[in-house]
């Protein structure tokens, strides 16, 4: 923050209004101005300014109002980031945007924070957004006055003054070379227009071309034909500065700044500027630091492993794009685009494989995929769910490119891939969103296979959320689809989701049929991995009707694919299982390590729902060895979790266990509480084994206290 420069009058007057404790309303700052004038840095300086006036943090959110291709970030998703932010599960933000502003509102109340709204598009798009407790305070940018803002101090941002400007020069190129060249120096300020973007491209080009003099840089900019040209027309007044750095850069640089203005995302990192590119990564990085150097391209941020990410300044990502339509053919640029997503495909399918061991359970598109060097995408993904949550935007951003772009096999592959990514970590809308994406892009390329694959994922997601009914109505179609296209592989997975709904709601037997003949299909298409699921499921089968041998043998064949397959997901899945085996063998000992190591397992890879089970078997391994207060914290925390992940399933089970400590305890009324709630849910989702497990302890209750 050491260079930034001027503005100091405003920094003091908007420092005191955010600060102003006598309000008794939020303090509203609405800071507008044209592109490139410092609205932006001047929101983030003042932020830096006054880390310590708001001591419970500070939350940005670039809304793309203008400037951009990007549309604009709705006011229901920025209120849904915000949430996350403040700790609210993805499964309990609501669904409409009055019940988020409320819930937001809500989280803010207490709390002395400020909050950066960047680039709004009007009023309307940041008014849901607004906290109402006065203990905040709201810095607002746009490019239009936001004038009917009730209550804001509007601050209309011009130009540097000529002492600012030439003080920012100084701060960029350096006092001393400047001084070497005195009349040029005074001159250059004026050419830039004082306007600080104007400024810092050009003295971020005289810094890095040594050899150049200030008398040089004033030459160029003295073309009165292209200075008119960029300064007097409208909002692309700022053209030329651009196309000044542009046309400093070598054949290759110009060529990488045009295709970077095509990845449409927040951030990116050099692995996709690569492909893009058509170069490896470390020219990418060579090509990326010039732009940097250049002002043309931005430092973002850096990654949990420590790779920069980059970010293009909202008008300089318009310019990229209009050299790139004007100098490269829409066939140069479709394929750059192609090669970018498959290789984010590509590294979706690494991160998958890493997961679960493979790539299972998915089925597989056509697209051409472009790899990574083979030791930068192990490292790149070593931890996959990182990984997504660094790339989440950029997967969601990819799905819509790749179906506006026609390229329909990579947006539903791509979709597919990462749906498992955005079920675990419970973003919900946005899988909705993708997946949705998918189908009809699968669907206008007449795409069967991708279809069906689609359909399979978007089951998941209903029964995610037990909705049983919706989740089979997609899988028996996506069956029908497989069938269609003669995909023998499909069929088998689609058959072991159907089956898998049919044991949740208690159809054994039909369900022990289908597994039977998916495993066939499976075997004879060579997915291990769902193989293993599939023995998994036939052995929970064979548990819930006392089997208990059975049930070994298959969990134990399970477990037997899934060791050197490497799935962490799979093996700690299949522990928690023969940890319920255990308990029903009373095993307890053995039980408690399965759970303990399935516990450990899901909470490594961000595993929410696996952690709530882990926390369920240990409960109940406590209580079946009489350590009911042990098992009793351990059952609320499972209880909370699935709560927080609004996973009715779940609820149900550790409800109907905590009725039954309770009853054990003698604690009666509590016990009555917890086994109505788990009936309640169980026949409200249709899992009639737990609503019958439930009633008969809560009518055991009930005969003690008629």
């Amino acid at each position: 923050m050491t260079a930034y420069t001027g503005r100091e009058e405003i920094r003091r007057e908007l420092r005191r209004h955010l600060c102003d404790t006598s309000r008794n309303t939020v303090a509203i700052v609405a800071i507008a101005g044209m592109g490139g004038v410092g609205k932006t840095a001047l929101a983030l300086h003042l932020a830096y300014e006054l880390r310590a006036e708001f001591p419970d943090g500070q939350l940005y959110m670039d809304l793309h109002g203008t400037g951009t291709q990007t549309e604009p970030v709705d006011p229901s998703e920025v209120l849904s980031r915000f949430l996350r932010i403040l700790g609210v599960g993805g499964d309990s933000i609501p669904p409409t945007l009055d019940e988020r502003a409320e819930l937001f509102r809500t989280q803010m109340a207490d709390r002395r924070a400020l909050i950066i709204l960047d680039n709004a598009a009007d009023t309307a798009h940041v008014m849901p957004v607004l906290p109402g407790s006065p203990s905040c305070a709201v810095v607002v940018t746009s490019r239009r006055p936001l004038g009917s803002l009730a209550g804001a101090r509007q601050v209309d941002l011009d130009v540097l003054s000529p002492a600012q400007a030439a003080t920012l020069l100084e701060r960029i190129v350096g006092e001393e070379r400047l001084a070497r060249d005195p009349a040029a120096t005074q001159e250059l300020p004026s050419l830039c227009g004082y306007l600080p973007l104007a400024l810092c491209i050009a003295g971020a080009r005289l810094a890095v071309k040594r050899h150049w003099t200030a008398t040089t840089l004033v030459s160029l900019l003295s073309d009165e034909r292209r200075r008119l040209d960029e300064f007097a027309y409208g909002p692309l007044h700022v053209r030329a500065v651009f196309a000044l750095s542009y046309q400093g850069l070598e054949p290759d640089e110009r060529r990488a700044f045009r295709r970077l203005g095509l990845i449409e995302a927040t951030g990116f990192a050099s692995w996709a500027a690569a492909a893009l590119l058509d170069v490896d990564v470390p020219e990418a990085d060579k090509l990326l630091e010039t732009l940097v150097d250049a002002q043309l391209l931005q430092v973002a941020a850096t990654d949990s492993a420590g790779r920069t990410r980059y970010l293009f300044h909202d008008l300089v990502r318009l310019f990229s794009r209009e050299m790139g339509e004007a100098e490269d053919s829409a066939q140069v640029r479709r394929d750059a685009v192609e090669r970018l997503l498959s290789c984010l495909l590509s590294v979706s399918r690494q991160a998958y494989s890493v997961l679960y061991g493979g790539e299972h359970q998915i089925v597989r598109g056509s697209p051409k995929r472009r790899r990574l060097p083979a030791d930068y995408l192990r490292e790149l993904v070593a931890d996959p769910v990182e990984w997504f949550e660094t790339e989440r935007l950029t997967i969601v951003n990819a799905v819509h490119l790749a179906a506006r772009a026609g390229h329909e096999d990579l947006c539903w592959d791509l979709a597919c891939t990462t749906a498992i990514f955005f079920s675990l970590r419970k973003y919900l809308d946005d899988q909705h969103t993708m997946l949705e994406t998918g189908y009809a892009a699968a669907e206008r390329a007449g795409d069967v296979r991708g279809m069906a694959a689609v359909l399979q994922r978007r089951g998941m997601l209903h029964v995610d959320k037990a909705l049983y009914d919706l989740g089979r109505a997609d899988y028996d179609r996506s069956l029908e689809l497989f069938e269609e296209a003669g995909d023998v592989h499909g069929q088998g997975i689609a058959r072991t989701y159907l089956a898998m709904v049919d044991r949740f709601v208690g159809h054994f037997d039909q369900a022990m049929s289908r597994y039977k003949q998916a495993l066939e299909e499976l075997r004879a298409a060579g997915d291990l991995g769902t193989e293993a699921f599939v023995l998994r499921n036939i052995a929970q089968i064979h548990l819930d009707q006392d089997r208990l041998q059975l049930a070994r043998t298959n969990f134990e064949a399970a477990l037997a694919i899934y060791e050197p397959l490497d799935t962490p997901r799979g093996l700690a899945q299949t522990l928690y299982w023969l940890g319920s085996l255990d308990l029903r063998e009373k095993r307890y000992g053995e039980a408690r390590d399965a759970f303990t190591r399935t516990l450990a397992g899901a909470r490594t890879i961000g595993d929410r729902v696996g952690e709530s089970l882990a926390l369920h078997g240990l409960g109940e391994s406590s209580m079946r060895q009489g350590l009911l207060e042990e098992a009793e914290v351990v059952l609320t925390q499972a209880v909370d979790i699935a709560r927080s992940l609004k996973s009715r399933l779940i609820q149900a089970r550790v409800r109907t266990l905590l009725g039954e400590l309770y009853h054990a305890a003698g604690r009666t009324a509590e016990a009555a509480a917890q086994l109505e709630a788990a009936v309640e849910i169980a026949r409200t989702i249709g899992t009639r084994p737990i609503e019958e497990r439930a009633a008969g302890l809560l009518d055991e209750v009930r005969a003690i206290t008629d």
